[in-house]
């Protein structure tokens, strides 16, 4: 048995700079390259990579998971369930990042 890992590098270009992230460090026990393959594509599945029951690529991709966007929560239809007790803080630390891509968002922050 050899023990494999794989991680995701993810790059977004945003005004002339690049942020980068190593993302989903996964490890795992495979017997042969073949076995290793296949556990790469079931996370390619988990991570919405292929449209739904199928193996075409999802164009969605570069706007969800890795790629997601910071959403303003104000206007999520349950805004008045949760905004001012569980989102409150999430909004107000996000809210001058919102449409921006999250890993772009999370650097920003770090930087100020």
């Amino acid at each position: 048995m050899n023990l494999q890992s794989d991680y995701v590098v993810l790059g977004v270009l945003y005004e002339s700079k690049w942020y980068i992230q190593k993302r989903k460090v996964t490890y795992f026990n495979s017997d042969d390259l073949e076995t290793g393959k296949k556990k790469y594509f079931d996370n390619l599945q988990e991570w919405h990579f292929f449209k739904e029951g199928s193996t075409e690529f999802n164009p969605d991709f570069w706007e969800t998971y890795f790629f997601s966007k910071i959403q303003d929560l104000t206007k999520d239809p349950d805004w008045d369930k949760y905004g001012e007790t569980i989102w409150k803080y999430e909004e107000k630390e996000n809210r001058n990042y919102i449409g921006i891509y999250k890993i772009v968002a999370d650097e920003l922050k770090k930087e100020k």
